[in-house]
């Protein structure tokens, strides 16, 4: 007997990338030693623009914990499954004791060979931190990530330096891959996302921006992480008045 195969449709593909892109997320609120942490993702509005963004919290065995943003170029089945890649990637190489340097100069020569492999021209940016409960010091490193923002007590929010360039922008460049550690002390708060929230437009095209971003932090920051998480999404769904036009995702941690 013989099977022919039903012609895969454009719906099919974009159901696909949904299906993936909800099981790489982890669960919403996580306690960790040192954190509280509140995530959140929100698929397009549009099913033809989701797939690229990802957001992780990775406890090892040393106790550490390994915070993660990225954000994937192109959309659909092919960024959902490239976006597993970049996740599982940076466990694997943090799990082996990278620094977040070395994490993501290793991310980029590994995507590098993804797109020489997959005849294709992709890009990364992503930002990965290290913490050691007790220590007081926050390690990351930024590879063309934007926003990701810290408000310590007392004092305005602010962005983070980016230390290194986008992923697979060029071959292996060991020294623009940098790192920089903050002090972070009791109640201080890092607050990561994808571009999704800051490129949100109004009707009259203007962007959501940093700005505004800074702004909510900064008139949230005594709240739960829950709820600054919540004003930062009902901000931008307010401002755009209309369905995500891009994947976003957000996280959230305070330090104990």
């Amino acid at each position: 007997m013989k099977h022919t195969l039903s012609p895969v449709t454009a719906e099919d593909e974009s159901l696909a990338a949904m299906t993936l892109v909800e099981h790489l997320f982890p669960p919403q609120v996580r306690r960790l030693p040192g954190l509280e942490i509140a995530l959140a993702y929100r698929q397009a509005g549009n099913r033809e623009h989701v797939g690229g963004d990802i957001i992780d919290v990775y406890r090892l065995l040393n106790k550490n914990t390994v915070l993660s943003i990225a954000d994937i170029s192109g959309k659909g089945v092919k960024a959902a499954v490239d976006a597993a890649l970049i996740k599982y990637s940076m466990r694997a190489y943090a799990s082996e004791g990278f620094p977040p340097e070395h994490i993501l100069r290793s991310l980029n020569r590994l995507y590098n060979e993804k797109n020489l492999n997959d005849g294709e021209e992709s890009f990364v940016t992503a930002f990965v931190a290290s913490f050691e409960p007790g220590s007081g010091t926050l390690r990351y490193a930024s590879a063309g990530h934007e926003p990701v923002a810290v408000c310590k007590p007392g004092k305005a929010a602010y962005s983070l330096d980016m230390t290194a360039p986008m992923l697979a922008v060029f071959d292996d460049p060991a020294n623009l891959f940098r790192a920089s550690s903050i002090e972070v002390t009791s109640r201080t708060l890092l607050v990561a996302a994808t571009d999704g929230l800051i490129e949100c437009r109004a009707p009259n095209g203007e962007f959501f921006g940093m700005q505004r971003f800074l702004r909510l932090i900064e008139e949230y920051r005594e709240r739960d992480v829950q709820e600054l998480l919540a004003a930062l999404l009902g901000a931008a769904e307010s401002f755009a008045r209309a369905d995500y036009e891009d994947d976003t995702a957000i996280m959230v941690a305070r330090f104990l």
